[in-house]
Formats: C-alpha cells, sequence, structure tokens
C-alpha cells in the first residue's frame, strides 16, 4: 500500500493506493488563504500539518487494515512557498505563497545583482519564486530572517513533520530561483546574492528516491507495522506528470487547479525565460520540463464563488456548451497578478463591458473564457519555444466543470481529454513516486498513461477567419463578374419603367419590397418635419460632418484656364452637369451620410438641379435621416424610391420624372448593374462593388481589438464586403482572430458580419511589410488602413481608394466626419480610378481662339494631315478659309 498526499493551495488531498494503483480511499481537509494586504498571499504552515493529519486519521479509521500495510509515502504540494523556520525547527512567520506578488522590486534587485540569473535558473525573477520573497523578508523583516536558520517548501515542511529530514527534491527546489536547474544542485552564487548558504537549505534527492522514513511516533499513531519510506516526491505539477504518465520527452497537459499550467516535458534543459516560461527540473532523474502559469485559474471561479455565496457547482450547473457563442462580457483573471506571459505582479483582474442586463450565468461564463485565453497566451509561449500539441489531457478540479473542456479545446484551437477514470492528480502521482521509491528500476512499468476518455475537439465557428501565410496566398484572377441572373432582371426592371413611367415604378416597388407609395416625390412637409425632429446632438453631429465634407471637397474642384501660346489662346472651360440623380441606398442600413457626399460635392460644383431618390420604408418614405438631410442642404426633389427601377427613372424619365444627365450613389448588386446598364445614356461615378477593407499591421501599439472591430465595422456593410488583414505578426493574427469570434455576439447586425466574414474575410502574415505592400499594390483595396511602425512606407502603396494612415484614423472617421468622400472605386478599380469628388460633377470643354495671321500659318499643315487620312473634306474646310 502507498499514500500520497498533496498538499494543495486550497486543501490537502490524501490518496491510499495498492500495489496495483487502485485507490483503496481519498481524504480531504479545506484549507484557506490569509491575504493580509492587497496583492499578498499567506498560509499557517501549521494548519497543512494538521489538514495532513485530519486525512491519514480519517483513512485509517476508514481503511485500518490497508493503512497498516503502507510501504512507502510520496509527498506533492504547492510550490515556491517560503517557510521559515529557526534553529530548532519553529515557524517564525506565516508562509508566503506562490501567488504574492509583493516582491516585484525585489526581482529586479536579484536580477540586477546576478547578471547570470537566468542562465543559472533558467527562468526570469517573478515574484512569486522562493528567493525573492526571502529578498523581501531581509530588507522588511529583518529579526525574521536574522532568526532563520532553514527555508523549506511546503511539501517539504510536511517531509520534516513526518520524519524529522530536511530534504527537497529537484522538481520543487528549481522553483526557489536557489537551484543550479541544469546542475541540479544549489547554486552557491544565488544563496550568496540573498545572503544565505546551503546550511539554510535542506538536502537534495529525486524524486523517485528514498528522502526519509516516517517517524516511530507516527507509525504507532497510524498502526503502520513497518516503517515506510518517505519518497522525493515532486511539486505539484511534477507529481500531477507522474501521475499522468507525462515522463518522456514531448508528454503534455493541463491543470487547472488554484492555478492553471500547461506542461511540457523535455530532454534537457531548454530555457525561454524572456517569455515568462518556467524551466524547471522534473521529479525523476534526468529530466526537465518547461511550464506556462496562470495564477488565477479556478481561483478566477472561487473568487466569484465567495462574492455571490455559491459553490462553483452551483455557478457552473447549466453551463451553456462552446457553440452557443462567448458571453458578451471579458473577464481578465489577473487577480494574483500574473506570470506567463506578462510576469507582472501588478496586473489586476477585470470585468469588461458590463450591462444591466448581464446576468450571474454571463458572469461565470467570462470567468471561464477568462481562464482559457489567459492559457492562450501560455499556449502561444510554449510554441514559441519549439513545442507542439496535438491533444491536451485536463486534470484539476476544472476538468470536471461541464462544457469547460469544450470552451477550453475551442479557445485553445487544441482538443483536449479527460482520462477515462476521472482526475488523476498531484496526490496520485506522489503514490506513484513513493511506489518508485520502494520498488527503484521500475518506474517504466508504474508510470503508465491512464487510457483516454472522451476527447473533445475545438468547436469551429463558421465566423472564424483562417490564418494564411502570404505565399500560400492566391490574388484572384482580375476579370469581369457577369451575373446573367441579375443581368435579366435588370433590364427586364429598365424596360417596364421605361414603358410603364411611374406606375410600372410604384408596381416594381411592391413587388419587390412589399411596399405601397401612395406618391413618388416627398413632400416638402415630410422633409421639413423629419428635419425639425433632429434632436440638437444630431443635428449638430450631421451639420459638422457637413462642414467638414464642405471644407475638404473645396480643394478637389476643377477651375478654367487659358493660356496664349504663339497668338492663339487655348484654354479649358469648367462647367457643372446640368441635373444629376443622387442614389441613396435603404434596406439593412439607413446611409444619411450618402447624402453629404454626393450631395456637397455637386453644390460645390455648381449643379443647379440635384434629385435624390432613396428607397422608402413602410411609411412609404425615405428614411427619416435621409430626408432630414437633404433638407438641411436645401434639396426639395427628393423621390421614394430605389433599387434599379430607381435608376431607370433617373436615366429614362417617367410622366412626372425628369431624366438626369449623370447618376452617382452607391447600391447593391442590382443598383450597380442598372447603372452599367444604362452607362451610355447617362454618365455614372463608377460600378461600385461591395465594400472592402484592407489593414496592413506592423505596429505592436495597435490593439488587436481595434483591428477586430475595424474588420467588422466593414463587414456589417453586406454578406459580400471584404475585410482582409496583412499582418506581419502572428500572434496579432491569432489574436484579431479570436477577438472576431469572442465579440461578435454583442453586433447588432451579427448575421451580416458573420457571413461576410465566413465569405471574404481574410488574415493574411507576411514575413515583411513590402511583401504586404506589394499585395495591397497588386489588390488595390477600396479602403486601406496603414498600421505602420514606419509610416513613411506609404510612399510606396500606389493603388488604394482611400488610405487612412495610424490607429486614430480609423475607416469609419472617414465615412462619416473627416471630410474625404466615402465614396471609392472596389473591385481593384482604384488601379485607375479615384474617389468621388467635385470633378465628377463638373464637365470640361476646351477652348480654342486662333488668330487669323496664325491661322494661315498653319492651316496648309492640317490640311496636308487631313488628307493623309483620307478625310478630304476636313482639308478643304481649312483650304477654304484660305481662298
Amino acid at each position: 500500500m502507498y499514500l500520497g498526499i498533496d498538499l494543495g493551495t486550497s486543501s490537502v488531498k490524501t490518496l491510499l493506493t495498492d500495489e496495483e494503483q487502485r485507490i483503496i480511499g481519498s481524504a480531504s481537509c479545506p484549507l484557506t488563504v490569509q491575504r493580509p494586504h492587497e496583492g499578498w498571499s499567506e498560509q499557517n504552515p501549521q494548519d497543512w500539518a494538521d489538514a495532513v493529519m485530519k486525512t491519514v486519521d480519517n483513512l485509517k479509521q476508514n481503511h485500518p487494515k490497508e493503512i497498516s500495510a503502507v510501504k512507502g509515502i510520496g509527498l506533492s504540494g504547492h510550490m515556491h512557498g517560503m517557510t521559515l523556520l529557526d534553529k530548532n525547527g519553529q515557524i517564525i512567520r506565516p508562509a508566503v505563497l506562490w501567488n504574492d506578488g509583493r516582491s516585484a522590486e525585489e526581482c529586479r534587485e536579484l536580477e540586477a545583482r546576478v547578471p547570470s540569473f537566468r542562465k543559472i535558473t533558467g527562468n526570469c525573477a517573478m515574484p512569486g519564486f522562493t528567493a525573492p520573497k526571502t529578498e523581501w523578508i531581509r530588507k522588511y523583516e529583518p529579526e525574521n530572517f536574522k532568526r532563520t536558520a532553514k527555508i523549506l517548501l511546503p511539501k517539504d515542511y510536511i517531509r520534516f513533520l513526518l520524519s524529522g529530514e530536511f530534504m527537497s527534491e529537484m522538481s520543487d527546489a528549481a522553483g526557489t530561483m536557489w537551484l543550479d536547474t541544469a546542475g541540479r544542485k544549489w547554486s552557491a552564487e544565488l544563496l550568496s546574492a540573498t545572503g544565505l548558504n546551503e546550511n539554510h537549505m535542506p538536502g537534495l534527492t529525486e524524486g523517485n528516491q528514498v528522502s526519509g522514513y516516517l517517524s516511530d511516533e507516527l507509525c504507532r499513531r497510524w498502526g503502520i507495522a513497518e516503517k515506510p519510506v518517505i519518497a522525493g516526491g515532486g511539486g505539484d505539477n511534477a507529481a500531477s506528470a507522474c501521475g499522468l504518465g507525462a515522463v518522456n520527452p514531448g508528454d503534455a497537459f493541463v491543470s487547472l487547479g488554484t492555478s492553471g499550467v500547461i506542461w511540457t516535458t523535455t530532454p534537457a534543459f531548454n530555457a525561454a525565460p524572456e517569455s515568462g516560461i518556467h524551466t524547471f527540473c522534473h521529479a525523476v532523474p534526468g529530466t526537465w520540463h518547461q511550464m506556462a502559469v496562470i495564477l488565477s485559474a479556478m481561483d478566477g471561479l472561487n473568487w466569484f464563488s465567495e462574492l455571490t455565496g455559491k459553490t462553483p457547482e452551483e455557478l457552473t450547473k447549466g453551463l451553456a456548451p462552446a457553440d452557443k457563442g462567448p458571453s458578451s462580457v471579458i473577464f481578465l483573471p489577473y487577480l494574483s497578478g500574473e506570470r506567463t506571459p506578462h510576469n507582472n505582479a501588478d496586473a489586476r483582474a477585470s470585468l469588461i463591458g458590463l450591462a444591466r442586463s448581464h446576468t450571474q450565468a454571463d458572469i461565470v461564463r467570462a470567468v471561464l473564457e477568462g481562464i482559457a485565453f489567459a492559457l492562450k497566451d501560455c499556449i502561444r509561449a510554449l510554441e514559441e519555444c519549439g513545442n507542439k500539441f496535438d491533444l491536451l489531457p485536463l486534470v484539476g478540479g476544472g476538468s470536471r466543470i461541464p462544457n469547460f473542456a469544450e470552451i477550453i479545446a475551442t479557445i485553445l484551437d487544441i482538443p483536449v481529454a479527460v482520462p477515462e477514470h476521472g482526475d488523476y492528480g498531484a496526490a496520485f502521482g506522489a503514490a506513484r513516486l513513493a511506489m518508485c521509491a520502494v520498488n527503484p528500476r521500475q518506474q517504466d512499468r508504474i508510470m503508465t498513461k491512464p487510457k483516454t476518455g472522451q476527447v473533445t475537439d475545438p468547436v469551429k465557428s463558421a465566423t472564424m477567419i483562417e490564418i494564411t501565410d502570404i505565399q500560400n496566398y492566391s490574388v484572384p484572377e482580375r476579370r469581369q463578374v457577369f451575373d446573367s441572373t441579375v443581368s435579366e432582371t435588370v433590364s427586364k426592371i429598365i424596360r417596364r419603367v421605361t414603358e410603364g413611367g411611374d406606375r410600372a415604378l410604384k408596381e416594381i416597388t411592391v413587388e419587390i419590397d412589399g411596399i405601397s407609395v401612395e406618391q413618388l416625390r416627398v413632400p416638402q412637409s415630410a422633409l421639413d418635419k423629419a428635419f425639425e425632429a433632429l434632436d440638437y446632438r444630431t443635428r449638430t453631429v450631421f451639420e459638422q460632418a457637413a462642414d467638414n465634407i464642405r471644407t475638404y471637397h473645396r480643394r478637389t474642384a476643377l477651375i478654367s484656364w487659358n493660356f496664349e501660346h504663339k497668338g492663339t489662346r487655348l484654354g479649358m472651360k469648367v462647367t457643372p452637369i446640368d441635373r444629376v440623380g443622387i442614389y441613396v441606398p435603404g434596406g439593412q442600413a439607413a446611409y444619411p451620410s450618402t447624402v453629404f457626399m454626393n450631395i456637397i460635392p455637386a453644390q460645390l460644383a455648381g449643379v443647379p438641379e440635384i434629385a435624390v431618390f432613396s428607397p422608402p420604408g413602410q411609411n412609404g418614405l425615405p428614411n427619416e435621416y435621409v430626408m432630414a438631410c437633404c433638407r438641411m442642404l436645401n434639396i426639395s426633389e427628393v423621390y421614394a424610391a430605389g433599387g434599379a427601377q430607381s435608376v431607370a427613372a433617373m436615366a429614362y424619365g417617367t410622366e412626372k420624372i425628369r431624366p438626369v444627365y449623370k447618376i452617382c450613389g452607391p447600391g447593391n448588386k442590382y443598383v450597380a448593374e442598372a447603372k452599367k446598364q444604362v452607362f451610355g445614356l447617362v454618365g455614372i461615378d463608377s460600378v461600385a462593388g461591395p465594400s472592402e477593407v484592407t489593414i496592413l499591421h506592423d505596429d505592436p501599439d495597435v490593439r488587436a481589438d481595434i483591428i477586430a472591430f475595424d474588420m467588422m465595422a466593414q463587414a456589417e456593410h453586406d454578406e459580400d464586403a471584404k475585410s482582409v488583414l496583412i499582418t506581419v505578426n502572428r500572434e496579432t493574427a491569432e489574436q484579431v482572430q479570436q477577438m472576431l469570434t469572442a465579440r461578435l455576439p454583442e453586433m447588432k447586425r451579427r448575421k451580416i458580419i458573420e457571413a461576410s466574414l465566413m465569405r471574404h474575410g481574410k488574415i493574411i502574415v507576411c514575413d515583411r511589410i513590402e511583401d504586404g505592400i506589394e499585395l495591397v499594390n497588386r489588390t488595390a483595396p477600396e479602403h486601406l488602413e496603414v498600421l505602420l511602425k514606419d509610416e513613411h512606407k506609404i510612399d510606396l502603396i500606389r493603388n488604394a481608394g482611400a488610405i487612412f494612415i495610424g490607429k486614430w484614423s480609423g475607416v469609419a472617421i472617414g465615412d462619416y466626419y473627416a471630410g474625404p468622400n466615402h465614396t471609392l472605386p472596389t473591385e481593384r478599380a482604384a488601379m485607375y480610378a479615384s474617389p468621388l469628388s467635385v470633378a465628377d460633377f463638373q464637365k470640361k470643354s476646351s477652348v480654342i481662339r486662333y488668330s487669323e495671321h496664325l491661322f494661315k500659318e498653319h492651316a496648309e499643315s492640317a490640311a496636308y494631315f487631313a488628307d493623309k487620312e483620307k478625310l478630304f473634306a476636313h482639308a478643304q474646310s481649312l483650304r477654304q478659309r484660305l481662298d
């Protein structure tokens, strides 16, 4: 028989196992943490001792025969705890725990004092580690430091009580920051740097070797016939790894206890301190591991449990599966600071996005998702060190929460599994180490992997944008898309309007939109009413936007000019188009900004007649903001008509609608096709395709949520909108990918955004930003956001409709307020076309005024040119003037 004792932060758990590793019995006893100040975390070591005694007493009471046959005892415990003993072995003060954050300054001082600190330990100094906490004691509690004769880790204090021996083992000792981790021995240099020497340290052994024997007194107390050995044991995570059989290189798992850990076994010392990854010795000889740690895993749920007075089981009962979508609340789980990858003891938790409508269930889900996203940070750091994860076993209390495994798998994008017969935790691993100590050279037989239970795969969201390396991305061929169905439908609509006039216009609106329109032209009274209904804030914002647009567009106007050349006056006469039609979309959203962006340039051009067409709502009138903005600009000719039928009416006219000479304004594919079909009879601004944005990024100061929301802002226009991110930073790519999924449920136009991102969203990763710029030039996006460290590289950009420079210049500010036009070339038309401007509403006429003298000098040469083209009448018209 074997005992495995695990001293956890929240409880002591003791297992009794037999030679076949079957669990005969178990007992646990809760513990509490004292937090005398913010960021501090302490426990009384005597509480540990009492809890251990209670659990073994309980097992003796329930299994006296089996307890009497115990051959070995293994120990496990939370790491880094600083337990100070005086020369008599008495406790000097409460133990300072692994999640205590008071020693951040001492960490910095220690690394400065010992330049080789990271090389020796394999880790950066973090406040939870034992050495910097001892430095804090030396600085702020000097009397306690002077009294200190031995410094023990939590499980090693239990060993001292059980056996009278001062011993530790490699996995736990590596977390003190006094161990030469590669050499598996105490470092005299590090000890000296903190005012200590090896006499302050316990002896060292390996986790599967004998460290002592149970005392006679406790053998009598528990009725054990022969003195059992006490194995070296392991730190809690090393012991868990032994319980899972994770003793070979590449073996990995996730532990969800008070803290959260992602563990991977390594064949050699492989340090990566800059990423906040711990590199420690394993509990078995000749083996190491890398470990990424979050300080508040299930402690986050425990915190909320304490606030609500409900148990974690009550809080998580009925937790929805991952495919129901994430919580709209965001939880940052830094209740005690954070380790991997931030190494920031001052980090603090927060709940973001709370609204009156949120429920307890929303917050519980946010807490669990926050834990999972913190684990994602850990996965990323470990992967950057060359580790790969195909399947991750889950252990610890969090592994038993229904649907939590699915949330973790989805956020990590890695399948996870729970052992078939339940949680094989640190206590089980400790019992295995005891078995190895009793049975040397049988480790391979003892530390086998448990059978895998249910495997949980990531839930793949339809909205998730796949990340593509630029070398694997193919730019679609340029081709004119021809949709015969759309073309035929539009042709029929145009024919009906040309033949049926106003009546056909109304009938088609009923057939397509289900809306009956009494009169096509909007009464002036309706325009006045809409304007008067504007509140002060709305009117002020609209007026300021209009003023910004007007200020910018004044500089885009063409002006007439002429010059004299050799006695001839040549020039260009600029005049406004006499009458234009402006199309303002309706449908899935209202676009009063389109009113300003099209009408203001036309007015600045001097267009005398401007007619606005916009689809009617159920009341038979266009959107109230569209009407209000028309009234604000003194436009009185407004029609409640949309779609291809309104384009036909603008081009051909009806009984009550006079035809225009140019049609401007965006619309859906039917409007675009109609403009294409009437082009030539009238002018058009462009045949606009779906809205598109490309975000070019290499600036680490731009947050992923900003990028994600800019992509969603474009996607919400319609399901065919295109949102593309090109970045040199794969981490940013992954964060944006996650953020799009996480924040999508908050969006009112979620279904449109979801469809757009699923069909046309792209995240492209490149090695050099110059490669991204070249891709931009090949795709000529409508909107281009430039989020670059070196903004001078904008000079390399040749093809884009509008360029938004820097994180403060999001597309949306240009859509509404900045001033430049938001009617832009799409579908790579920026290769040859430009934004809408005053010039689009002006016509240019060349002006030629020849003098008699110069005409006589040039006429014969011009006539000769005409002869060569065999246009004899041209030649004669010139020569006739010379007769």
